[in-house]
């Protein structure tokens, strides 16, 4: 059996051919796993909780809308805990365009299909990137069928990921130029966002409004609800996975509140029910917006 000798300072150690080769993968195994070890650990971020002096987060109800759009509260719900689930934010999403007439939706014989017919302008470029995508599974009347609304999230996890990656930077750089978060380099070499107290206020706000929908109908002073904001409150529940909820309270409290309103509460439940069917589909994607920059 062939030797090896190997030198340490100047001590000589002589081994079998064999176990200087399982001694050489042993180390290079721990270091491997070293670095994995110390990249998780510096890059995992600690959700912080969203917390009200002198009052109790529960009972804190907030009925206005925090953010101006749907992409920094879904980056702000998802550093906090509040929501981080992708399908739901997809269908708040759907409500939202479907809200400003960009999109329909509809249901023939238990199939549901989404109408990308009408003119579809944004300057939000993850809406963008999305909706291009989309149309391209349509059909040549650009009609979306279920079926291939859901392949393309359960195919497309790269390029999700990387569209999810791209909301990630561009609404951090937005929130940077509003003073709500702050960036450092930490011990790793690695960027580190550091929320302000007034991103922590926004999030309280965010926390807020998902109790006062959540509890609507426990609410004594529903008078203090503004119908120009029942369409945001749909969106926002279907952002909190609650849209069914919320629209049944709607319905049992308000019930011609159908006819106030832009989203016609039909379709609320078929985007509820897309969001939930692709819970089944997006279950392997890492969450981005959990992880630092390691730019």
């Amino acid at each position: 059996m062939p030797k090896v000798a190997l030198k340490f300072g100047e001590s000589i150690l002589v081994l079998d051919m064999w176990v200087a080769i399982l001694l050489f993968f042993l180390i290079n195994f721990i270091i491997f796993f070293t670095i994995i070890y110390l990249t998780q650990r510096s890059s995992r971020k600690k959700l912080k909780k969203v917390s009200i002096e002198n009052e109790q987060i529960d009972d804190f109800y907030f009925r206005d809308i925090p953010f101006k759009d749907l992409e920094t509260a879904f980056y702000v719900s998802t550093y906090y805990g509040i929501t981080d689930n992708l399908s739901n934010f997809i269908g708040a999403m759907l409500l939202k365009w479907i809200c400003e007439d960009k999109i329909d939706v509809y249901e023939i014989e238990d199939k549901t299909f989404i109408d990308m017919r009408k003119i579809f302008k944004t300057e939000i470029g993850f809406e963008s990137a999305i909706y291009v995508r989309l149309l391209a599974c349509a059909n040549a009347n650009r009609i979306l069928e279920e079926n291939e609304f859901k392949k393309f999230f359960q195919d497309s996890e790269q390029i999700i990921n990387s569209l999810f990656y791209k909301l990630k930077k561009e609404v951090e750089e937005e929130l940077l130029l509003q003073g709500l978060i702050t960036k450092k380099t930490n011990e790793y070499g690695y960027e580190e966002i550091i929320p302000t107290k007034a991103l922590e206020q926004k999030a309280t706000e965010l926390q807020g409004l998902k109790n006062f929908l959540n509890n609507f109908s426990s609410i004594e002073k529903k008078d203090a609800i503004q119908v120009h904001l029942w369409d945001d409150y749909l969106i926002y529940a279907q952002l909190f996975g609650i849209a069914d909820k919320v629209e049944n309270e709607f319905k049992k409290i308000y019930p011609d509140y159908n006819n106030l309103i832009k989203i016609d509460i039909a379709k609320v439940a078929i985007v509820n029910s897309l969001a939930i069917s692709l819970r089944l589909t997006i279950r392997a994607f890492i969450s981005i917006l959990s992880s630092s920059n390691k730019d």
